[in-house]
C-alpha cells in the first residue's frame, strides 16, 4: 500500500514513531532522524537484559536510523514523501518550533506531507501546553469515565492516546499523499491527541448532547443499561460477557440453566438489569464461580452470548487464534521467545 513511499520521522516519541511504524508495516521506507546522542525512546523502560528498550526496539521495526547533519537532513526530506515529526514542549520542539521546521521543508518540496503529532494541537489555548499519558487521558474526558463509582477517576494501562495519535496520523498521512499524488501538492497534517481520542468515544457524547445524561464510573459494568456487559470472575479467572439484546438474554439465561429468569420482573430489560445488577450478580456469580473459563465460554458461545476468556499477555502469544493466523512475528536478535505483530 505504501511501497515506494519515502517517510522522513523526526519526532522522537510514542505518537510519531508509532505513525512511522505503521507507515513501514505497509511497505514505506521510513528513516529515523535522531540527535547524536540518540532517540529519546532508546533508553524508555522497560529495558531488555541487553539493556535496549522494548519500547524502541518494537516502534522501530522495520526502520532504518541515522544521524544527519542539517544539510544532509534537507537533501533527505527534499526527496521525500511523507515527514513525521511531533511537539515537545519540555524538550523545546514548540509547536511554533515545529511548524517553522515544517514550512521550511515544504517551501523546498511542495509534494511533502508534512505530519506533526501533538497533545493539542498546532493552534488553540492549549497548543503549548505540556501534557503527559495521564493528561491526555484525563483531557480528553475518559478519566471522568474510568474506575468506580465511588472513587476517583482513572488512568487506563498504557499510552493509548499517544498510540490513537499516531494511528490517526498514519491514517492522515496516507490520506493526504494520495492528494498529493492527484494534486502535486502536500499538506499540513495536525494531529492531536485530544482531538483524536474525544472523536473515539462511543456514544458518550451523544448521551451528553442530546439527552443530557453524562455518562459515570461504574468499574467494571457497562455504564448506561445492560448486564452483564463486562468482567466476572469464574473458577480460574475472569471471562468478559456481553448480553447486549434480548436474545442474548435469553441465550445466557438458558446456558447457565437459569430459565426463571425470563420471567423475573427485576431483569426484563437491559436497563433493569443494569438497575438491579447486585441482585442479578449474586445469582449468577455461584455458577460461574464454580466453573473454569473454557467451559463458560464454550456454553455461552453455544448459545450465542458474546463470551471470552480475560487473557493475560502470555495467554495472548501462546492463543491458538493468532497462531492459527501466523500474527507473531519471531524476533531472535532480541532474545529466545520474543516476538512482535507481523507483516503478514
Amino acid at each position: 500500500m505504501a511501497d515506494g513511499v519515502t517517510v522522513v520521522e523526526l519526532g522522537g516519541g510514542v505518537a510519531s514513531a508509532y505513525c512511522g511504524r505503521l507507515l513501514a508495516g505497509a511497505g514505506a521506507d521510513v528513516v529515523i532522524c535522531e540527535p547524536k546522542t540518540g532517540s529519546p525512546l532508546r533508553s524508555a523502560h522497560p529495558l531488555l537484559p541487553d539493556g535496549r528498550s522494548a519500547l524502541f526496539e518494537y516502534l522501530g521495526m522495520y526502520k532504518h536510523s541515522a544521524v544527519l547533519a542539517d544539510d544532509d537532513l534537507d537533501r533527505l526530506v527534499a526527496t521525500a514523501d511523507i515527514v513525521v515529526d511531533e511537539v515537545d514542549v519540555e524538550a523545546g520542539k514548540t509547536p511554533a518550533v515545529v511548524e517553522a521546521r515544517i514550512q521550511r521543508f515544504r517551501s523546498r518540496n511542495p509534494r511533502l506531507v508534512a505530519v506533526v503529532c501533538s497533545p493539542f494541537g498546532l493552534t488553540g489555548p492549549y497548543s503549548d501546553r505540556r501534557s503527559s499519558d495521564l493528561v491526555d487521558w484525563a483531557m480528553s474526558g475518559y478519566a471522568a469515565i474510568t474506575g468506580d463509582p465511588d472513587r476517583e477517576p482513572l488512568q487506563a494501562g498504557g499510552p493509548w492516546c499517544a498510540y490513537v495519535n499516531g494511528l490517526t496520523a498514519s491514517v492522515g498521512a496516507m490520506a493526504a499523499l494520495r492528494t498529493a499524488e492527484q494534486t502535486g501538492r502536500g499538506q499540513l497534517v495536525d494531529v492531536a491527541a485530544m482531538d483524536a481520542m474525544t472523536a473515539l468515544h462511543q456514544w458518550s457524547i451523544v448521551l451528553a448532547t442530546h439527552q443530557g445524561v453524562r455518562k459515570r464510573r461504574s468499574g467494571n459494568r457497562h455504564a448506561e443499561s445492560f448486564h452483564p456487559l463486562g468482567i466476572l470472575p469464574c473458577q480460574d479467572g475472569a471471562v468478559c460477557i456481553a448480553v447486549s439484546s434480548p436474545a442474548q438474554w435469553e441465550g445466557f439465561c438458558l446456558a447457565l440453566e437459569m430459565p426463571e429468569l425470563l420471567d423475573d420482573e427485576r431483569f426484563a430489560t437491559g436497563g433493569d438489569r443494569f438497575d438491579n445488577a447486585s441482585e442479578l450478580d449474586a445469582i449468577i456469580l455461584p455458577w460461574l464461580l464454580e466453573r473454569p473459563r473454557r467451559e463458560i465460554v464454550e456454553r455461552l458461545q453455544e448459545c450465542n452470548v458474546p463470551t471470552s476468556p480475560v487473557l493475560d499477555v502470555l495467554s495472548v502469544q501462546d492463543d491458538e487464534q493468532l497462531a492459527d493466523r501466523g500474527f507473531w512475528q519471531p524476533l531472535p536478535h532480541l532474545g529466545e521467545d520474543v516476538v512482535a505483530p507481523s507483516l503478514a
